[in-house]
C-alpha cells in the first residue's frame, strides 16, 4: 500500500509543469494610451467642457504557474475615470487576451449616476495577441455602434489616441477630445 502511494505521488509530481505566461503586450496598450492621474477633456458643439481623471489603470505582468495540464495564458489592461462632477459620466476601458484560445476583446464602458450603464466591445478570434506582428490587433481605428436608443453612441477609438468622440443623446452632443 505504501508503495502504491510513493508511486502515485511520483507519477503525479512528474506530471506537474510550469506554466509561463507572457505580459500584456506594450503594443496593445496603444488603444487605451492613458496613465493613472491623468486628465482627460472633451467639448462638445455647445463649447461646453467634460473632464476626466483616470483613477485606475492596469496591465497584466508576467506570471507562471504548477498545473498539471495545458492551460491557456490570459491577460489584460484597461482604465477607469472617476464620475464627472457637472454631467456625472464616467467611462471604463478593457482588452482582454488568450494566447490558447486566441480570442481578443476590447471594450468600453461609459455610465452615468443613475440610468444608464452602456457597453461595447469588438472580438477577434484566430489571432494569437501576444506575436509582435499583431500589434495593430484592432486596426487603427474602431467606432463602437449601437441602436439610436442607447443613451451613449458612436463612440470611436483610435490607437495612439484612445478614445476621441462619443455621442450622448440626453445632452443632444457629441463629446470630442481636446489636448
Amino acid at each position: 500500500m505504501k508503495a502504491l502511494i510513493i508511486v502515485l505521488l511520483v507519477i503525479g509530481f512528474a506530471g506537474c509543469k510550469q506554466t509561463y505566461c507572457p505580459s500584456f503586450p506594450p503594443s496593445l496598450l496603444d488603444y487605451f494610451p492613458y496613465s493613472k492621474g491623468e486628465k482627460l477633456r472633451f467639448e462638445n458643439q455647445n463649447n461646453d467642457t467634460l473632464v476626466l481623471f483616470v483613477n485606475n489603470y492596469w496591465a497584466t505582468d508576467s506570471y507562471s504557474f504548477s498545473w498539471n495540464c495545458k492551460c491557456s495564458c490570459g491577460a489584460d489592461a484597461g482604465f477607469e475615470t472617476k464620475m464627472d462632477s457637472i454631467y456625472l459620466i464616467e467611462v471604463s476601458g478593457s482588452l482582454d487576451i488568450s494566447n490558447d484560445t486566441k480570442v481578443s476583446i476590447i471594450s468600453c464602458t461609459i455610465s452615468d449616476e443613475k440610468t444608464s450603464s452602456d457597453d461595447f466591445y469588438y472580438r477577434i478570434d484566430g489571432v494569437d495577441p501576444f506575436l509582435e506582428e499583431n500589434y495593430k490587433l484592432f486596426g487603427d481605428t474602431i467606432l463602437f455602434k449601437k441602436d439610436e436608443f442607447y443613451r451613449y453612441n458612436n463612440v470611436l477609438v483610435i490607437r495612439t489616441k484612445g478614445i476621441v468622440q462619443f455621442w450622448d443623446k440626453n445632452h443632444n452632443c457629441n463629446w470630442v477630445k481636446i489636448d
